[in-house]
């Protein structure tokens, strides 16, 4: 049974500015238009372009992509960068070189159709885009580096809108909490919205790995965990994200967000310290059955090519697998027993190689596994903006 409907607002880890990273969830099959963001990084103007494309009839198996999708991606960036704002002929269809019609695809293009019904007596793309924002009532930020906060950050006065007014909760680990309140929402770099009682944005902190009831959906809870992201420039201190962990109480399903992640997880930068990631896998192993887990949604910012010191605090293929070879030692598998798993893509950043970075590692990824029999099982598939994960 599938709990969860994740829309891919913006999936990539820069350097471009656009469709960074931020993760729609709703219960699946909702009406309601009610939701929470993993990240903040994109906002409002994806959600109109998320809406254009929700009358397509094209689905995506995520399991089928492969370089026939090359000239589909340089389709999507095409569509994303036009300049012109009117949204109607935006809304052309896009094809694929090789069209893969599936209905029984867990990954689709667009919001669903019960949420674009809920919108028909909007009669704007920008009015059904603002209702859906007005729907969003949290934010669970996974760090406060710009590519993970700029959208939500820049959407913020939307809350005090006349017409469409909304409240939201930031939270975050406490070095999230403390950065945004006072590097953030300070009067100067942006005005200070969490600073009145009845403010309608408000930054709330959450504990380490304790469980966190969403208010959005009662059956559902929230837990974080802290892992390393790199260490920062000016005195080689650890940098920290989080990795959140979203369950649903009644058929127990389970979605696993990472904001950046490093390929070293020693809080110390040693090897002798202690693994945060090690310890997040301990914890899954031991309290969520594998059979319960719909999805992990997990950096791979650069290919194979970038040496660890060119990664500045995140993950490449091969640290990847490695990590996923960790975790299937935890549930203790047979090595010739399937461990089927959804790995969501998330983070690449789109640098300029002649072929598209997300599917370089896309394919490398797929690569070793191949070599990997322990991970046979495993399903790989790309973060893609405007796309929709059913899980």
């Amino acid at each position: 049974m599938v709990s969860f409907d994740v829309i891919i607002l913006g999936g990539l880890g820069g350097p471009s500015e656009s469709s960074t990273q931020c993760f729609m969830v709703r219960p699946f099959d909702s009406s309601e238009l009610n939701s929470l963001c993993v990240d903040g990084g994109a906002g409002v103007g994806h959600i109109m372009d998320t809406l254009v494309c929700s009358n397509e009839d094209l689905t995506v198996d995520g399991d089928e992509v492969n370089d026939d999708f090359h000239k589909y991606f340089r389709s999507l960036n095409q569509y994303h960068h036009d300049e012109d704002k009117n949204y109607k002929r935006r809304s052309k269809r896009i094809k694929l070189s090789k069209p893969v019609q599936n209905n029984n695809s867990n990954v689709k293009v667009g919001f669903s159709n019960k949420m674009i019904e809920t919108l028909n007596d909007r009669s704007t793309v920008l009015e059904k885009a603002y209702s859906i924002y007005q729907g969003i009532e949290s934010y669970y930020i996974t760090h406060p580096h710009l590519d993970h906060i700029n959208g939500m950050i820049l959407n913020s006065p939307l809350m005090f809108e006349r017409d469409l007014p909304s409240n939201k909760t930031l939270y975050g680990l406490n070095f999230t909490t403390e950065a945004l309140q006072t590097h953030v929402f300070n009067d100067i770099i942006w005005p200070n919205l969490t600073n009145q009682e009845s403010s309608n944005l408000h930054i709330e902190t959450l504990k380490q790995s304790q469980i966190h009831n969403v208010n959005a959906f009662p059956n559902w809870e929230m837990l974080p965990f802290k892992i390393c992201h790199g260490t920062k420039v000016i005195d080689g201190s650890r940098v920290f994200s989080t990795v959140y962990l979203l369950r649903d109480r009644i058929n127990k399903n389970a979605l696993i967000f990472f904001g950046d992640t490093d390929y070293n997880q020693h809080i110390d930068g040693k090897e002798t310290g202690f693994d945060l990631l090690d310890a997040f896998w301990d914890y899954l192993a031991d309290h969520i059955p594998f059979a319960e887990i719909s999805g992990i949604f997990i950096e791979c910012s650069s290919t194979c090519n970038y040496r660890d010191e060119q990664l500045y605090g995140h993950l490449s293929p091969q640290h990847l697998i490695d990590n996923l070879k960790d975790l299937h030692r935890k549930y203790n598998r047979d090595l010739n027993s399937r461990f089927d798993l959804n790995v969501i893509i998330t983070h690449v950043k789109m640098v300029p190689t002649s072929k598209d970075p997300r599917l370089t590692i896309l394919n490398e990824l797929r690569t070793i596994a191949k070599t990997t029999p322990e991970l046979d099982g495993i399903k790989f598939h790309l973060a893609l903006n405007k796309h929709r994960f059913i899980l």
